[in-house]
């Protein structure tokens, strides 16, 4: 199993370089398409399909400073996080609870 080293300590600092966004990470099936304006001007690149959603869901309600990891990219990543939190999230679109794994500011990956 690879283990993953996260660096955190840089943003400790509020006065350091800091973005205010939280993300959110899903593995999955996506689908990809070109949409085409009226008239055929202009066209956009677009990710369709139910992982999608579930992705936009989690970094909606990721906190900032916070990484929420599906139970799916962590078990696809293979990769040794240690202990971390973990939260069931209640999603708009989806009957069964999304289990999650939380990084952030002050977590301590590969250590319990």
């Amino acid at each position: 199993m690879r283990e993953l080293h996260l660096q955190f300590d840089l943003h400790r600092d509020p006065g350091g370089p800091w973005l205010p966004v939280g993300v959110g990470v899903h593995t999955g099936v996506a689908y990809l398409g070109a949409i085409e304006g009226s008239r055929g001007t202009g066209a956009d690149i677009t990710a369709m399909g139910d992982n999608v959603n579930i992705t936009a869901r989690l970094s909606s309600r990721a906190a900032v400073g916070e990484i929420l990891l599906s139970d799916a990219t962590y078990v696809a990543a293979k990769l040794d996080l240690g202990h971390l939190e973990q939260r069931q999230l209640e999603l708009k679109g989806k009957s069964e609870l999304v289990n999650v794994r939380v990084l952030g500011v002050g977590s301590s990956p590969n250590r319990p």
